[in-house]
């Protein structure tokens, strides 16, 4: 069995309302969850502008109908410095100052959706240790970022890394077909921009091609769709277990190309190359 989750980032005070309510159509008549990664604040005119009832009313709705599960997206997805490379809204900044932005954020965010926010995606898929204990100390249970972590982030936290696109997702499946007996974790991510409705030239999607991806990962019956928060029981999440994986990098390139990428597992390398020579693609 596979276990799958949906992420869409960045949906805000500013953000395309159509385009969303598009998206989560197409979500409930395929009935498969998402994971909704919202922006608090957004710079309007010079201005710290908090999301509003009025204007998160669509998002209220899913999440009230259950289609969507709510994360903080962050602040308000602007880098602390400026040139950042990579940019990042929290990496390098004191403990303080970033929990007090984490803190101010979800209240915002707890106010709108009227429960707990459980869920962090740190803007760019940056952060750091101390971004971890912020988030361990005021009671997030889980931080979705990249692949890339700090070994001193938190252990009381659990790691749901993007380990693809959501463009990519077909192929990801694909790929892992001899796998699925080992219970590999897949979390793929979705912009605006992957849309043509967004008016990007360059998306290379558009709402009825994601109706109909959304309508066959409903019928496959290798797959387990969730929302990351169900995702949060995968023994593959734990600190540990991401640490070990992150260190594959530094295996030789023949043991690497025996393991399979973009997606997460428990087993440690070793019983998954045996497995790929064993079950050839």
């Amino acid at each position: 069995m596979i276990r799958l989750a949906l992420r869409f980032d960045d949906p805000s005070a500013t953000s395309d309302r159509s385009l969303e309510e598009g998206i989560f159509a197409a979500a409930r008549t395929a009935g498969i969850p998402l994971t909704v990664a919202v922006i608090p604040f957004r710079n309007q005119a010079g201005e710290q502008v908090g999301l509003t009832e009025a204007r998160a009313a669509h998002l209220i709705q899913a999440q009230r109908d259950g289609i969507i599960e709510v994360a903080q997206h962050g602040y308000c997805h602007e880098p602390e410095t400026p040139g950042q490379k990579p940019p990042s809204e929290f990496s390098g900044q004191d403990f303080d100052r970033q929990l007090e932005k984490i803190s101010q954020g979800r209240s915002v965010l707890e106010a709108l959706f009227g429960k707990s926010i459980t869920g962090f995606v740190p803007p760019w898929n940056t952060f750091d240790a101390r971004t971890s204990g912020a988030l361990a100390q005021i009671g997030f249970r889980y931080l979705s970022a990249g692949w890339e972590m700090d070994a001193d982030c938190s252990p009381d936290l659990v790691y749901l890394p993007r380990t693809c696109q959501m463009t990519e997702l077909q192929a990801v499946l694909h790929a892992l077909r001899t796998f699925d007996s080992l219970d590999p974790v897949v979390v793929a991510v979705m912009h605006h921009y992957d849309f043509a409705e967004s008016g990007n030239p360059q998306a290379t999607t558009d709402l009825n091609r994601f109706g109909a991806l959304l309508q066959s990962l409903g019928r496959d019956a290798r797959l387990q769709v969730s929302t990351l928060s169900t995702l949060t029981d995968a023994a593959c999440t734990s600190l540990q277990n991401r640490i070990r994986q992150n260190a594959w990098g530094s295996l030789h390139w023949r043991l690497q190309r025996r393991l399979p990428s973009r997606a997460l597992f428990r087993q440690a390398w070793p019983r998954l190359a045996i497995h790929s020579l064993l079950h050839p693609s």
